[in-house]
């Protein structure tokens, strides 16, 4: 099972919330992140933001990622879209 934490964060504190289980881990891991991501944003009702290596670089690292005003199309309400990865069934990378 894949948990994904969603944080609309505004000035450094957190305005909603979600988790996001994603159970099929038949598919890719990124495949996994990306449906969980398309949730948290239909949850907030949100257009998708612009994934870019570096949030790429930054899930692989550190289990999480940001997304600020130049990651959206549209304009928002909110400083950033924080998602972090609660629990995985991946293994460790070394």
């Amino acid at each position: 099972m894949l948990r994904i934490w969603g944080k609309i964060m505004r000035n450094g504190k957190i305005l909603e919330d979600t988790v996001i289980e994603n159970t099929d881990s038949g598919r890719d891991p990124a495949a996994r992140i990306e449906d969980c991501l398309m949730e948290i944003c239909r949850r907030f009702d949100l257009a998708r933001p612009i994934w870019l290596q570096t949030h790429t670089r930054d899930m692989e690292r550190y289990g999480k990622t940001s997304f600020h005003q130049d990651h959206f199309v549209e304009p928002i309400r909110f400083t950033s879209l924080d998602i972090e990865i609660i629990e995985t069934d991946e293994p460790a990378q070394p």
